[in-house]
């Protein structure tokens, strides 16, 4: 089990966690119902956990789409492509 979050959580992961979920909570603070019929924005845990989702995801696509930029990309050159007429004339 530890070895699961030490893989799974990074610093990263956890920075996006605490913003989300005190983004959360401002959230519900400023803009939650007042009157108590939402049901979701009238809980600040509901709104919490939402908080803590959306900030875990968002890191996650960042750290993804950032690893998927830094990786070198397969350049062929032109001699080394094969082409169908070069093989039709042998």
């Amino acid at each position: 089990m530890k070895n699961f979050f030490k893989k799974n959580f990074k610093l990263h992961h956890i920075i996006g966690i605490v913003l989300g979920a005190v983004a959360g909570y401002i959230y519900y603070y400023k803009v939650g119902c007042k009157t108590g019929v939402c049901p979701l924005k009238s809980n600040p845990y509901t709104m919490v956990l939402y908080g803590v989702l959306l900030g875990y995801l968002l890191v996650d696509f960042m750290v993804i789409s950032y690893k998927k930029i830094k990786e070198p990309k397969n350049n062929i050159n032109e001699d080394d492509t094969f082409s169908h007429e070069e093989n039709e004339e042998k």
